[in-house]
């Protein structure tokens, strides 16, 4: 619906669906357009605001086309993001594309409207359909940040448009009569009042509600504090607040509080320091006791947890909030946050970058914040205080602050890290730096100079906000710096040694193997087998051999288990693979290598591998070794070389290449089939309707991961004697004579998978024992019905063609391989 059409005299729109706007000074009425999507405006109208507004106002140049409401498609010449104050208090900034010659000089699209609580109104009159807009005042004043008084713009304006009749039809059909007394019409698009989803300016460090990415229902925001607010640091001078919009379902079952058992498992000494944590949340006003209030959700339970003695351990006893029904209750949330893993990567990269740059004295500086979930408030919906219940040795407490465990409280932090990121880059301290965040962690890699101001400024925006980086949480080391000491950050350990950038990976403790093993216990040892910057397959290669034997255990988890002759071979394997290279050793960075990465791939029959690394250099970025699982064990092996090649091109795309000067990557295989497939996307030769959908989806991911990194990605054929360590990782069943009946039995069947099943059946020469094996499996069954049914005693699954046929007196299915170029006789039948 709109007023006149493009190239109208804008005269015409005073007094009609108009809404006004103060910007820069200037006084925008625009037209209100409900068959526009997004705001526009002239390019007579953007040369005003740039004369107001000065350099606040920046073109971004577009490619963009609109389509205006005579049909015409103009191109955009750029778009521009405006702070906008309207009658209603509703401040905000808006994208805003500009249109060379837009008639009238400003619309504004539905996009806008319902972020400003825009109300329409549709009627019918005897002249034709009455459209009316109208905007819902905000019940708290706002101030606006770009000089204009809200009370200048005066009340909010009831205009109108009117779309006349032709005939006997109207120019909007369909439209519902809305009699005096009903509610009106609103837009489609949720009109409360609402706020950008784009990060917030840098022009003010405080902004208004904004919805945390990848968390539906939750907002975060920054403040001024106020004189009743409790602040954690003297000089704090912002409050970081989030909050929940949805009620809190009801609770499913009563919440028992187990931690007194659990407190009483504990020593004396750890007892004292559990409740001196607890006295300390107390007295820093992050736990009140409670007050009898009715609570919204159901409450936490915490429970003391004492630390394994180990290099990684810094806490000795940590208070667990088991959030587990809260966060049933207040919804899901995302962690869109980079994994450990990736950083640790990255960093290596960056240290290449560097060395490529020439940067002399290098530094890597780790900050930390010190308990940074409570550091976060939660704020008030709808003027209703947003807090938690909790539940500790039979006392009750509530807390106003972001308790650890909830599962907004990732995402809920990391907006807060990534704000103090973007205000640090706006002011130019982090230009040459490369910088990680991790939850609370924080890794800087960069010259000394540029690195020591970064971390000086980080740290004290960070007490503005209330988020102490602490000194002995710290640390800087640099290329020519003569301390030597290790330094414990994103669970490996670092140094400069000789000039050069290590890495160590924590020491391992090995367990003797025992008789007996429970689920629990299996999982619990191979969860400490942890590998954070992916430089050894074997560690995980292991952990992958004993959730095999455990996971298929149909048992309690506490139930313990004796192992079998093949399973304790198994799993004195996985133990003897991380002893030999369990102990913490140190693996030296590439510096200054050739900016082109390698990945490596093979596979064989029992398992595939891959290795990442630097063109030329001899260490390894990454590297992966795995076992089939049973249904892909079946598959051909091209499909399998395919896989690796593909799994691994997908760990790459993960990380940022670009950023750190990487050119191109190559792919080196020695599978011929797999070089032309990733080379021209061709799978002519592949016969089975099954392996193609397989290939091609598989080809589509590559092709993903390629746009991901948007570097050149080239594939190379290379021979097997070049391939050596890729063969190497592929073979480790074999190379420790792993029992392979053991590790690939029960498989089950996958749809679209190769392998219908496989049936722990012991070597006989009576073919009865197959016959009741088959009778026993629900899918082979259900194939032995359906061939019994068909009078030709065949049958048709997954493309594949299966029958009954008597062996030695006895029925049994068999499957049968159709081969091109041979009669239905000929067919060979398999059991």
């Amino acid at each position: 619906v709109c007023g006149c059409s493009n190239g109208g005299d804008s005269s015409n729109l005073i007094g009609g669906g108009t809404l006004t706007a103060n910007c820069e000074g200037l006084t925008l009425k625009g037209l209100v357009d409900t068959g526009a999507t997004d705001a526009l405006i002239s390019r007579c109208m953007f040369r005003k605001l740039c004369d107001a507004g000065g350099d606040s106002i920046k073109l971004c140049p577009s490619t963009a086309t609109v389509q205006l409401a005579n049909g015409s498609r103009e191109q955009v010449k750029g778009t521009v993001d405006l702070p906008l104050c309207f009658a209603n208090g509703v401040l905000l900034s808006q994208k805003v594309y500009v249109v060379e010659g837009l008639r009238p000089d400003v619309i504004w699209g539905l996009k806008l409207l319902g972020r400003i609580g825009a109300q329409i109104n549709i009627n019918t009159t005897p002249e034709g359909v009455r459209v009316s807009t109208s905007l819902q005042r905000q019940s708290t004043p706002v101030v606006s940040a770009v000089g204009a008084e809200v009370s200048n713009l005066g009340k909010a304006e009831l205009n109108q448009i009117v779309v006349r009749r032709a005939g006997d039809d109207y120019a909007v059909e369909d439209v519902p009569v809305i009699e005096a007394g009903q509610s009106p019409l609103t837009s489609p698009v949720e009109t409360r009042r609402s706020v950008s989803f784009s990060e917030p300016s840098c022009d003010q460090i405080c902004f208004d509600w904004r919805p945390v990415p990848s968390s539906v229902g939750y907002y975060y925001r920054v403040r001024e504090a106020q004189k009743d607010d409790v602040i954690d640091l003297p000089d704090q001078k912002f409050i970081c607040e989030l909050k929940w919009t949805r009620p809190p379902t009801s609770p499913t079952r009563k919440t028992v509080d187990y931690s007194s058992s659990v407190a009483s498992r504990l020593g004396e000494a750890e007892k004292k320091a559990f409740f001196d944590e607890i006295s300390s949340y107390l007295s820093q006003s992050w736990w009140y006791r409670s007050d009898g209030a009715p609570a919204d959700s159901a409450p936490i339970v915490v429970f003391p947890l004492a630390s394994r003695t180990g290099q990684m351990k810094t806490t000795r006893v940590r208070p667990v909030c088991d959030c587990r029904q809260t966060n049933r209750q207040l919804g899901n949330a995302s962690y869109l946050g980079k994994d450990v893993m990736n950083l640790l990567t990255e960093i290596q990269l960056a240290y290449d970058e560097l060395g490529r740059r020439g940067v002399d004295d290098v530094a890597l500086g780790c900050l930390d914040v010190s308990r940074a979930f409570y550091r976060v408030h939660l704020g008030k919906h709808d003027g209703k205080q947003c807090r938690v219940e909790l539940l500790c040795c039979g006392e009750s407490y509530y807390s106003c602050r972001l308790v650890f465990g909830l599962s907004i409280g990732p995402s809920g932090l990391e907006v807060f890290m990534k704000r103090l990121l973007q205000l640090a880059r706006s002011a130019g301290v982090l230009d040459g730096v490369h910088v990680y965040i991790y939850l609370d962690d924080w890794t800087l890699v960069g010259a000394r100079s540029k690195v020591e101001a970064a971390m000086a400024y980080i740290r004290a925006l960070a007490r503005q906000h209330g988020f102490p980086f602490p000194v002995e949480k710290g640390a800087l080391l640099s290329s020519r710096s003569s301390n030597d000491t290790w330094v414990r950050h994103l669970g490996v350990w670092w140094r400069f040694f000789g000039g050069r950038l290590t890495l160590s990976c924590p020491s391992i403790e090995v367990e003797p193997l025992k008789e007996r093993y429970s689920k629990r216990n299996l999982f619990e040892m191979v969860g400490r087998w942890y590998d954070p910057a992916r430089l050894h397959a074997d560690w995980r290669f292991a952990s992958d051999l004993c959730r095999i034997i455990g996971g298929r255990w149909n048992c309690p988890w506490d139930q313990q288990k004796v192992l079998t002759e093949a399973e304790s071979k198994v799993v004195s394997t996985a133990l003897g693979m991380v002893c030999i290279s369990g102990r913490s050793h140190s693996h030296t960075l590439p510096w200054n290598e050739t900016p082109v990465l390698i990945l490596r791939s093979d596979a064989s029959s029992s398992g595939y591998g891959w290795a990442v690394s630097l063109q030329g250099c001899p260490a390894k970025l990454l590297t992966r070794a795995r076992i089939w699982k049973p249904n892909q064990r079946g598959w051909h092996v091209n499909r399998q070389e395919a896989f690796a090649v593909i799994e691994g091109l997908l760990a790459v795309a993960d990380l940022d290449l670009k950023a750190y000067g990487i050119e191109k990557v190559i792919i080196e295989t020695d599978s011929r089939v797999a070089c032309c497939w990733l080379k021209d996307g061709t799978y002519r030769a592949v016969t089975r309707s099954q392996e193609k959908a397989a290939i091609e989806r598989l080809l589509m991911l590559a092709c993903d991961a390629q746009v991901r990194l948007d570097i050149p990605v080239l594939v190379r054929h290379i021979p097997a004697a070049e391939n050596e360590y890729a063969d190497s990782l592929s073979r480790w069943v074999e190379k420790y004579k792993l029992p392979e009946a053991e590790l690939f039995k029960n498989g089950k069947h996958v749809s679209g998978g190769d392998i219908i099943g496989l049936c722990e059946v012991g070597v006989t020469e009576k073919i009865e024992t197959l016959r009741d094996a088959q009778l026993c499996d629900p899918y082979l069954l259900s194939l032995i019905t359906d061939c019994e049914s068909q009078p030709s005693g065949q049958v048709v699954r997954d493309g594949s063609l299966f029958m009954i046929e008597s062996r030695d007196g006895h029925r049994v299915l068999v499957k049968v391989v159709r081969t091109p170029g041979l009669s239905q006789e000929e067919y060979r039948r398999v059991l």
